[in-house]
């Protein structure tokens, strides 16, 4: 629980870092474009402005919940509790990656993985507070049953006056909207140990990880990912969110993620209800062969698909707060077929 970082980012760096046009340059070097969108309805956003990776889409101390010693040079997070998520959906990504350029279709653990960052991402953002109170707030009540765990649980009611007006004014929200969040991620996050039969029988398992289960392993649904990859250089770029990955939940019960991997790469992933099938053999024909029962997921790989970029840099611009992000100054939302 104890960090000496300086700014905590809500997008990891090395999703930042994919939109480098330098791609050879350092972490301390890594640039991005960011874009304000001006006009969200008609699509039209302002004139780029380029930001240095390592203090974009991030806060000072935007995770912390207590000082150690009285001092600040180190001082007790939230971070390292993301650190296993972000090394599994580093490495994930990476095979993901490679077996995309050899056009084979990755596996379905990696995409897991590589969903389960995603979630974190959406949870952890600033942009989002709101939604994720609504989606896991109930556990801003709940105290792990630990010394530890109500030791830094306390902290968080004691963080200082400064500190949370500084955040609240920056991402218009309340002080209690702020401290309800930490608290709520604190005990999401909070590995607790699984019995059987009076033996330990997991180390790590938590409510966060539970909770991402019942959306990548529910019963009676279907899975399906798409990956979609774009060699001809003019049909522009996948667009990252300020809010992360592009995250929603249909009238049918469905859940779709959209997730940028590169700037040529994205990721489409799709939890259905079986009796959504007839629905989304309409909505999306394309991926309706690829559904499989009884966990039995298969993935697909379209290159250069016509529209399929504007579609996404919509869904993208829809979603965001109020910036979205690419290495190029030319942005498409052409989503003719």
């Amino acid at each position: 629980m104890k960090t000496s970082a300086k700014r905590h980012h809500f997008v990891a760096q090395f999703e930042q870092r994919e939109s480098d046009p330098a791609t050879l340059c350092s972490a301390r070097q890594a640039t991005i474009f960011e874009y304000a969108i001006a006009d969200r309805d008609n699509y039209e956003l302002g004139e780029p402005v380029l930001r240095v990776v390592r203090k974009n889409l991030a806060t000072p101390h935007l995770y912390r919940i207590g000082t150690v010693d009285g001092t600040d040079r180190e001082y007790y997070a939230l971070e390292p509790m993301f650190n296993r998520y972000e090394t599994e959906g580093a490495a994930a990504r990476e095979r993901f990656l490679a077996a995309v350029e050899d056009r084979a279709t990755p596996s379905w653990p990696d995409v897991r993985s590589i969903v389960r960052l995603q979630f974190l991402n959406a949870f952890r953002n600033p942009y989002c507070i709101k939604r994720t109170l609504n989606t896991i707030g109930n556990m801003a009540n709940v105290v792990p049953n630990t010394e530890d765990g109500k030791r830094y649980a306390s902290m968080i009611d004691r963080l200082s006056e400064a500190h949370v007006e500084r955040v609240c004014a920056k991402y218009g929200i309340s002080e209690m909207e702020y401290r309800a969040w930490l608290r709520a991620l604190y005990s999401a996050l909070f590995d607790r140990r699984v019995f059987s039969d009076y033996e330990v029988v997991e180390e790590r398992y938590n409510v966060f990880d539970e909770t991402i289960d019942l959306v990548l392993l529910r019963k009676n649904c279907a899975y399906v990912f798409q990956v979609n990859v774009t060699e001809n250089q003019d049909l522009g770029e996948f667009l990252l969110s300020d809010r992360g990955p592009v995250i929603r939940q249909t009238p049918e019960g469905a859940i779709e993620a959209r997730i940028r991997l590169r700037p040529n790469v994205s990721l489409l992933v799709i939890s259905a209800p079986l009796g959504f099938l007839a629905e989304t053999e309409r909505t999306h024909p394309e991926l309706h062969a690829n559904y499989h029962q009884n966990r039995e997921v298969r993935g697909s790989i379209k290159i250069d698909q016509p529209g399929w970029v504007g579609r996404f840099n919509r869904w993208c611009v829809d979603f965001s707060f109020k910036h979205v992000y690419c290495s190029d100054r030319s942005v498409s939302f052409d989503d003719s077929e």
